[in-house]
């Protein structure tokens, strides 16, 4: 656990960013990171690491100040840490801790018109990979979040970004308009929880230039330059 005053390794790419990034992040096999994004990563597989999850942790009087990062790690590789995430923000909250979860898009965020288009969009998607043999589309929204107060509740409220303002918005998938054989399952769990920033991927070079834009291989990436990366090297 890495708490306030503590200071990263120098390489601790992860634990600089789960700080910074405010939610959880986790990975089902170490063996995914590079040593340039995980700075302990001999050490981890050399131990039987595989599966790892961190959660920047808070006051829950302030919900923006983060006092620590509880990393958990398993030595089984996990398809997900949904029960870990579950348990881990049960302890916390009788600690007065909690840990603050990737807000999503609600379905009240969309009007019908615009849950009529996802539904076109998978459509095409659909009838796309599979006469092309592909095994994975996505489609990603626009939107912003921000924290506010509801009923003494510090909570994040999600919505779609102003057309105007897409340069500065994150990106969140729309489960419905997406496309994904069986063994990809797993990659739209991973893209599902969390955003992606304009400029990072194929998706946010997009968004941030309103043209289609090309990456030839996203498993070269660096975590920083697209966070879905070592989700990616996963499946060859």
């Amino acid at each position: 656990m890495k708490t306030d005053g503590a200071k990263c390794a120098r390489g601790s790419f992860l634990v600089n960013h789960y700080q910074n990034c405010g939610f959880p992040e986790w990975t089902s096999n170490v063996r995914y990171y590079r040593p340039s994004e995980y700075s302990h990563l001999s050490d981890a597989i050399s131990c039987g690491v595989r599966g790892i999850i961190a959660f920047p942790v808070f006051d829950s009087a302030a919900p923006m100040h983060c006092r620590a990062v509880l990393e958990l790690v398993t030595m089984e590789e996990k398809q997900d840490f949904d029960l870990e995430t579950e348990k881990a923000s049960q302890a916390l909250q009788a600690a007065d801790l909690r840990i603050n979860l990737q807000p999503r898009l609600c379905p009240e965020c969309f009007s019908r018109d615009q849950r009529a288009e996802f539904t076109e969009i998978a459509n095409v998607t659909r009838a796309v990979c599979q006469a092309h043999r592909l095994p994975l589309a996505l489609t990603w929204i626009p939107c912003d979040y921000t924290w506010g107060a509801v009923d003494d509740i510090s909570k994040s409220h999600v919505r779609l970004c102003n057309s105007g303002f897409l340069r500065t918005c994150e990106l969140s998938i729309e489960r419905t308009a997406c496309y994904s054989d069986e063994e990809m399952q797993g990659s739209v769990n991973a893209c599902e929880q969390l955003f992606l920033n304009t400029g990072q991927g194929a998706a946010g070079q997009a968004c941030q230039t309103c043209l289609p834009s090309f990456e030839p291989d996203v498993k070269e990436k660096h975590v920083s330059e697209y966070p879905l990366a070592h989700h990616a090297r996963k499946y060859n």
